[in-house]
This record gives structure tokens, sequence and C-alpha cells, in this order.
């Protein structure tokens, strides 16, 4: 759906610029929220985003991290359907996106480190992949 992994690297197309752009532009509509390392795969997206100021308030961050992402969701799959219409892109099966999404709160220096590098390897780990259909 959204591009292939060619050689061991991510080649988005149309529909991966535009969820990767959409992605980006989150921090303008979001104050306290930060994009940092992400990738674009072909059927979903991975990526680390900062919320809030760290001072412990979990509830406030998670209630406004669960916001984020529903309304990229829900935002990507309107400009997806919009692409189906009118660019000629592939229609997707029932929702462009899963059910819920996988959230980690990110602890430590070292922590940080193991998980960009985790996004950064993800293309070059596609074959093996559990969400590679």
């Amino acid at each position: 759906m959204f591009g292939n992994v060619n050689d061991e690297r991510m080649i988005m197309n149309a529909p991966g610029e535009m969820v990767a752009a959409v992605w980006e532009e989150i921090p303008t509509h979001y104050s306290g929220v930060t994009i940092d390392d992400y990738v674009v795969m072909p059927n979903h997206i991975h990526g680390i985003m900062l919320v809030g100021s760290g001072d412990g308030e979990k509830a406030v961050n998670k209630s406004i991290l669960t916001n984020v992402i529903q309304r990229y969701k829900s935002f990507t799959t309107r400009k997806y359907i919009d692409g189906v219409r009118t660019k000629g892109w592939h229609s997707f099966d029932q929702k462009l996106w899963q059910r819920g999404y996988y959230e980690h709160t990110i602890r430590s220096r070292p922590e940080l480190r193991a998980i960009k590098e985790y996004i950064r390897n993800n293309p070059k780990n596609w074959q093996s992949d559990e969400h590679n259909k």
C-alpha cells in the first residue's frame, strides 16, 4: 500500500509519501508533541513520538497520544480514500489501519537507542517481519 522494500530499503509510493508527510505534520497540530525517528513500511508505520514534558503526567500523555493516533489514522484514511478516487491509488480491504496501536514508554537512553536502531533496520528485516503478508 505504501511502497515496497527493495534491496533492504523502503521505497515509498505516493500513498507512503502522504502518510509520512501527515506524520511529520503532527507537531504543528499538537503542542508538546515531537516526532523522532520513524519509518513507513509497505503496510504500517513505526515511529517514536515524544508527548508532553516528561514530568510524569502519564494519564494526560496517554490521552494525548490516543487522540493523536486516532486523528492520524482518520485523516490519513480520508486522504487515502481521496487518492483512490482521484489519483488511482489501489483500494484497501476494509480498513487502512489496524484497530489499535502499539505503545511503549521509553525509559532510558539505551532503550531509546535500541528502539531507534530497530526502526532504522526495519526495512532490512522486512523478509522476516510478521506484518509482511
